[in-house]
């Protein structure tokens, strides 16, 4: 069974996604995503770990570069 991938998004709720996109040169798909993993690991913790663990594989990157991932996106939600 294929899943469809396409969500409606209210168009005044829209508008700021695309605005914080550009401003953080990323796409609005980017963005969505990232809220969903951040929607996600305040629901399921332990199921995002595992998810942040094989992506940070593919990646590259390693567990002991988690702090400072935190660190910067902590810096980042300061500063808005």
């Amino acid at each position: 069974m294929a899943t469809q991938n396409s969500l409606h998004v209210p168009y005044d709720l829209l508008i700021v996604v695309n605005e914080a996109a550009r401003a953080a040169r990323k796409t609005t798909d980017e963005i969505v995503a990232d809220a969903l993993r951040r929607y996600l690991a305040h629901r399921d913790p332990d199921h995002l770990g595992q998810h942040r663990s094989e992506h940070l594989r593919r990646l590259d990157y390693t567990e002991a570069d988690v702090p400072c991932f935190i660190a910067e996106s902590r810096r980042a939600d300061r500063r808005h």
